[in-house]
């Protein structure tokens, strides 16, 4: 294993620890004190909200090939979530579908219909779209489920390196724990940052 690589992913653990903790810390405090404007700060503030670090999550590991690195400047998560989900729209009409759960079924089917929507959305950049995602995925807590589907994909190797969150199972299943311990709050989401997708 790569040393630095590792380095990195416990520092996006520990950042990922602490905005975890941060939103759990606002929903135990009392309900009076609570405002949607710190909500959105936890949420979306840049460099250290949850969404950043899921950004950090989304981008530690990715393949860098010649080509992507000289045609291509950036790398975006919004990518990935798109191709996977193409991938799992394929599998939904194969017969390899059946040997899913139902309720992983119903989790692909959910998010299918999120990421067209969130797609068909030509005001958004790439950067908000991933946004978008994250939230309405943790929002309506699909999001812990859904991330180790995402990694069972094969556009997951082919993107990523051994050494990341999304194919080292000790960081899968840390991330996929920890999100899921949101799971138990409702997230009421300013109408600015869902563009409209309840």
């Amino acid at each position: 294993m790569d040393i630095k690589g590792c380095v990195h992913l416990t520092e996006i653990q520990r950042q990922l620890g602490e905005a975890t903790n941060a939103l759990v810390k606002y929903f135990y405090t009392n309900a009076e004190a609570r405002s949607r404007g710190e909500l959105t700060q936890l949420l979306c503030a840049p460099g250290k909200g949850f969404v950043s670090v899921m950004v950090a999550v989304f981008l530690c590991g990715r393949q860098d090939s010649i080509w992507s690195s000289r045609l291509f400047r950036s790398h975006y998560p919004w990518d990935y979530i798109e191709k996977v989900y193409v991938w799992f729209w394929d599998l939904m009409h194969m017969e390899d579908a059946k040997r899913l759960t139902r309720e992983q079924r119903s989790l692909i089917t959910q998010a299918c219909r999120l990421v067209r929507r969130i797609s068909s959305n030509t005001f958004l950049g790439k950067d908000g779209k991933f946004q978008l995602f994250i939230l309405i995925t943790v929002r309506d807590h699909i999001l812990s489920g859904l991330l180790p589907l995402m990694a069972w994909t094969p556009i997951t190797s082919q993107m990523y390196d051994e050494l990341s969150f999304l194919r080292t199972p000790h960081y899968l299943n840390y991330l996929s724990k920890l999100i899921s311990s949101l799971n138990e709050f409702q997230f009421i989401l300013e109408k600015s940052l869902t563009y409209g997708i309840e």
